[in-house]
């Protein structure tokens, strides 16, 4: 049988590794850099899966862990990397804390946050975002809540980030080059610089254009590196995000998923006028007769139930397939219709006669052979009965 080491040294079974396994690990284990490895892959798939639980479960294995180990203090890369993962696990576990407790992890953490989504762990394609997880909080704990209380949670999270401890940068600053007296380099202060100097638009708010004209433009950034300001970009949009746009944001996302679940409850439970219109249609197809003569056929199970010579005789041929029935014909009316043929009939006779008389011929004998002409064409245009 495998020991719980065995298998966290094992290359294949990062997936197998859980809080479980982690509890039988021992102070000194900490220490092993493969270790630390297998604990930060079992970390990243904790923070992709948003499982609060089990981050809570963890994070207490591994302060317990780190607090028994005397020695992995002496190891200060080591002892940073191990600290930065307790971060990203508090981070998922926001939802189980307190409103006070959130303030102050937001207060002393916010920038450390920041700084691991940007500069830790991107050889193992870490993508923790600390948005998203105030965003996640903001969404399964404000849900119900009403305006009230829902800017109340607004106004302790732009506390916290207004109050915050961390540093940026070496040198002091000055709030605004009016005020010579400087200040040290905390967020807190980093934020009063920022406000002195892009103020919000009329009814509130701040976009990226106001972000990046004052990152480019503040004198007191000209200290920081590319990294820090990089840093200061991200902490004052979610300074922004917190402070004016995370309410809209999340009832976007209300409507929009809303939206979804009545997408998905439409397509599985179709409204009576959807049957109707799907029986309606498939009867169309199934009966659907000649273009030119459509009709109204008999109901499908009906047709079953007769022999196909029946069927055949209820869906006539179309009319340009149909055969020709011969009508009667008048000859009075059809001679009215020629008043200047009457120039052309033969002594004697009544009938329009198409071939005029020529000179020098036998008119006795022609008129015998328009008689015949004329019995011919009599039973030719006979009526059918």
């Amino acid at each position: 049988m495998e020991t719980v080491t065995t298998i966290i040294e094992n290359d294949t079974a990062i997936g197998f590794l859980s809080s479980d396994y982690l509890a039988f690990l021992k102070p000194e284990d900490l220490n092993d850099k493969l270790i630390f490895i297998k604990i930060l892959m079992f970390v990243r798939e904790i923070d992709m899966s948003n499982d609060t639980l089990q981050a809570k479960e963890t994070f207490d294995i591994l302060v317990g862990l780190m607090q028994s180990n005397a020695r992995l203090e002496k190891n200060p890369v080591l002892f940073r990397d191990y600290f930065s993962l307790l971060t990203i696990l508090k981070a998922n576990f926001l939802s189980l804390l307190d409103l006070s407790v959130i303030e102050e992890f937001i207060r002393e953490s916010a920038l450390g946050c920041l700084s691991i989504s940007l500069f830790s762990f991107k050889e193992y394609e870490f993508s923790f975002n600390l948005q998203d997880k105030i965003r996640l909080f903001l969404k399964y704990n404000l849900w119900y809540f009403d305006q009230e209380e829902q800017g109340q949670v607004k106004q302790v999270l732009v506390k916290a980030l207004e109050h915050n401890i961390e540093f940026l940068g070496s040198d002091r600053i000055s709030i605004n080059e009016k005020e010579p007296q400087q200040v040290d380099q905390s967020m807190a202060n980093w934020l009063r610089v920022y406000n002195e100097s892009a103020h919000p638009a009329y009814g509130g708010g701040r976009t990226s254009f106001d972000r990046l004209k004052f990152l480019n433009s503040n004198f007191a950034i000209r200290q920081l590196n590319i990294q820090q300001k990089n840093l200061l970009e991200h902490y004052i949009a979610l300074y922004d995000w917190i402070r004016f746009d995370w309410q809209r944001d999340l009832k976007d996302q209300k409507i929009l998923e809303r939206l979804d679940i009545l997408a998905d409850e439409f397509e599985e439970i179709p409204t009576e006028a959807q049957s109707m219109q799907v029986r309606k249609n498939e009867n169309l197809y199934e009966n659907r007769a000649s273009l030119e003569q459509p009709l109204v056929p008999a109901p499908k199970n009906q047709l079953i139930q007769k022999p196909i010579q029946e069927i055949v005789k209820l869906v006539p041929p179309p009319a340009s397939l149909a055969k020709p029935i011969a009508k009667p014909v008048n000859i009075e009316e059809v001679m009215k219709k020629k008043p200047m043929e009457e120039a052309f009939v033969a002594p004697g006779l009544k009938m329009w006669n198409s071939n005029p008389p020529q000179m020098g011929q036998n008119n006795n004998n022609k008129a015998v052979d328009i008689d015949k002409k004329l019995e011919d064409l009599e039973k030719r245009i006979t009526p059918v009965k």
